[in-house]
């Protein structure tokens, strides 16, 4: 769950952001191509959907989580874990990462 509250922005912040005009962005916001927030008569845009849009990146953590359903399949965890480091690694490159392993029958 995430406890930072995500900073809403009007579509006119959003247009100077992206170089666009106003109604530009409620055109899209009504077509889908960005999400927003009803209120009231008008609609708020998250400034993740301008980052989005802008291709920026917030820096965070990766969680990588590997599992496996018995003891007897701890091979098999530990190439989880390999595949997904590497993973991590080659497509997240720079970003820190944290990796969670579980053995259990999920029942």
């Amino acid at each position: 769950m995430r406890t930072e509250k995500t900073r809403l922005l009007r579509s006119g912040e959003v247009a100077k952001r992206l170089g666009l005009h106003p109604l530009t962005v409620r055109r899209w916001v009504k077509e889908g191509k960005i999400s927003a927030l009803p209120l009231g008569r008008e609609a708020r845009i998250p400034i993740t959907e301008v980052e989005r849009l802008l291709g920026e990146q917030r820096a965070g953590m990766i969680v990588l989580y590997a599992r496996v359903s018995g003891h007897d399949q701890k091979e098999n965890l530990q190439r989880q874990v390999q595949q997904l480091e590497q993973w991590a690694l080659l497509a997240r490159t720079g970003q820190k990462t944290r990796t969670l392993s579980d053995i259990g029958s999920g029942l």
